[in-house]
């Protein structure tokens, strides 16, 4: 490809950022952590910034991984220990995704370890999740929006399916 354009970081954002991991949407909008970040910026197509420090909550002293985003800009960020998080656009914890593990043993589905990429699919209704390590796996998340539900991936908890019940995720 042809190169358009370079954005310079560290005049954009004020500091040297450090460990930048960045995606970009359709609308060519570029949203971008680090590990030094204040949260999520969000910059134009023409590099300059739209918004900063979004969910620097959520993300105070987590490490990121990964990030992506919707098109209703709904944020996953994959976190080192903290399981996948997923954050309205005003960057307020709407939910965890996975469960977190130490990696001790093979994970039983929907452990992650370390996820270091993320993709949406199927109309962001599907999160394909890239774990790292110990024991590398991609893992698919159904995003269906029944949070009536709140079984823990993997395990036994959620009890037995009656007949003829429905069950998503």
């Amino acid at each position: 490809g042809q190169a358009l354009t370079a954005w310079e970081l560290d005049r954009i954002l004020g500091y040297r950022i450090d460990a930048p991991i960045m995606t970009a949407d359709s609308g060519g909008y570029a949203y971008i952590v680090g590990r030094n970040t204040n949260g999520i910026a969000i910059l134009n197509p023409n590099g300059s910034i739209l918004r900063q420090n979004i969910a620097a909550a959520a993300l105070a002293g987590v490490e990121v991984t990964a990030i992506t985003v919707d098109r209703f800009v709904n944020f996953y960020v994959a976190t080192r220990d903290q399981g996948v998080f997923r954050l309205n656009s005003d960057g307020l914890l709407q939910g965890v995704i996975g469960e977190p593990y130490d990696g001790a043993s093979p994970p039983k589905l929907g452990q992650l370890a370390k996820p270091v990429a993320l993709v949406l699919a199927g109309d962001s209704a599907l999160l394909y999740v890239v774990d790292a390590e110990p024991y590398p796996q991609v893992v698919s998340f159904s995003l269906n929006g029944d949070r009536a539900l709140d079984l823990k991936s993997g395990t036994r908890e959620g009890g037995a399916i009656a007949p003829g019940a429905r069950v998503l995720g």
